[in-house]
């Protein structure tokens, strides 16, 4: 639209989701042109990473594109008292602690975590956490999975969790872990993932896949 309104110095901030196909059928060679002559006329196409910048150039082969890693506030997310943090959320002196900040849907592998809990030997699980901070649509199935596994006592459902207490859920992990599938044909995909760098930045390591 704003090409079409006479601006020329357009530049456009691409994320990753909005770089894949609609599931609209009718929509799909349509969107592919109008993203293409967008993308390509643009003076610059800034990209949150180097995936999404593939994105973007896979689309728009002429396209001026840049990748600009997104950061994170590095005085806010800090690592801090790991005991005092655990002590808040409620967790036991002793445990081994993973975690999860995310929406909860499907593509966001939540049920490959659960399940490598439910592979820990029982006599080892007993002393392991698992946080799942965040909500979404997938949340009743995954719980049944969790109860199905037999790892319902090891599972922490947060909710969803305000961004003041963030920071010390972090710091109250021994890992972060999230394992992202990548669905094009459904829009999902992780065009960076934030929550690793504020995991990290807490002191925190971070385990995922090769997505995104």
């Amino acid at each position: 639209m704003a090409l079409l309104a006479g601006k020329r110095d357009l530049v456009v901030l691409a994320h990753g989701a909005e770089l894949t196909p609609p599931q609209q059928r009718w929509r799909r060679t349509l969107w592919a042109l109008l993203r293409r002559w967008t993308l390509e006329r643009a003076r610059l196409v800034v990209a949150n990473s180097r995936y999404t910048a593939n994105l973007v150039s896979r689309s728009a082969p002429r396209a001026a594109v840049r990748a600009i890693p997104l950061a994170v506030d590095h005085e806010r997310f800090s690592p801090g008292d790991r005991d005092a943090a655990r002590a808040r959320f409620g967790v036991e002196p002793g445990s081994v602690v993973v975690g999860t900040v995310t929406r909860i849907q499907a593509f966001k592998g939540i049920d490959v975590v659960l399940r490598a809990i439910a592979a820990v030997p029982e006599a080892k699980r007993t002393r392991l956490v698992y946080l799942m901070g965040g909500k979404g649509d997938a949340l009743a199935e995954l719980q049944h999975l969790a109860r199905s596994l037999g790892i319902e006592r090891n599972v922490r459902w947060l909710g969803f969790v305000p961004e003041a207490d963030l920071p010390d859920l972090y710091r109250a992990m021994d890992l972060f872990a999230l394992c992202t599938r990548e669905q094009l044909d459904r829009r999902n995909v992780e065009g960076f993932g934030m929550v690793f760098l504020e995991a990290q930045a807490s002191g925190t390591p971070a385990g995922g896949t090769r997505i995104g």
